[in-house]
């Protein structure tokens, strides 16, 4: 299913309207994110977690989407959530590794970036981090 069917496919599915509202923010952004991403990607679960499950050079990947903006916040209670889901995620299931894409819609500096991204101590939960700039349309890798 590619990330149109998704989308269509969340109606049917038995999500508040704020998860509902939320998913479809998620689902956009992927879909922007692979239209610039250059390699080949499978969807194989974008709807039953925090994060997507994508494969990816017969890998399986999950992938979180953050906002600049959100991980700048003083309360990082929704970081230790996706945190912990991950590690009880990474016991049930096999998952190669977990990518985090901090999307940016307000041309935030890189050196603002790389701090936030030492002091949540990003690099130790995720194996690649990539900064997607939406308004340009690019993807630089992080890591």
């Amino acid at each position: 299913m590619n990330v149109g069917e998704q989308l269509k496919l969340l109606k049917y599915l038995p999500f508040t309207t704020e998860q509902r509202a939320k998913k479809v923010v998620d689902l956009n952004y992927l879909r922007l994110f692979l239209n610039c991403y250059n390699k080949s990607v499978t969807l194989i679960d974008v709807l039953n977690y925090s994060f997507q499950i994508i494969e990816v050079e017969q890998k399986q990947r999950g992938i979180v989407f953050v906002s600049v903006q959100k991980l700048m916040i003083e309360d990082d209670s929704w970081f230790l959530m996706l945190k912990n889901e991950i590690e009880l995620f990474n016991k049930r299931a096999f998952v190669d590794d977990f990518w985090i894409i901090i999307k940016d819609e307000k041309k935030t500096s890189f050196l603002r970036i790389e701090k936030l991204i030492s002091n949540m101590g990003l690099k130790e939960i995720f194996t690649a981090i990539y900064f997607f700039d939406v308004i340009d349309k690019q993807i630089k890798s992080l890591t």
